[in-house]
């Protein structure tokens, strides 16, 4: 008699779990399909997307932009209106 039931589910479960339930005595469950049920997971997850713009003094005067351009603005409020924008 099994002291505690495991179910496993991710691609390598059939590799990893048998005999880690071997070693807890335990009863090993691998439902149908168990190898894509981590990836229907990750689906259905959220998504990050991060951008990042730097603004920084330009040796010129003004600001230096970097994001996916290089821009100079004189003017620092200019400056952060835009890269806020760009990042939406």
């Amino acid at each position: 008699m099994k002291d505690a039931v495991q179910l496993g589910i991710g691609a390598p479960v059939e590799a990893y779990l048998p005999r880690a339930a071997e070693l807890l005595h335990a009863e090993l469950v691998i439902p149908e399909h168990a190898d894509v049920a981590n990836a229907v997971g990750a689906i259905a997850a959220d998504v990050v997307l991060r951008e990042t713009i730097v603004i920084r003094p330009d040796v010129g005067g003004g600001y230096l932009i970097l994001g996916r351009d290089r821009r100079v603005m004189m003017d620092l409020e200019e400056a952060i209106g835009f890269a806020e924008a760009e990042c939406r």
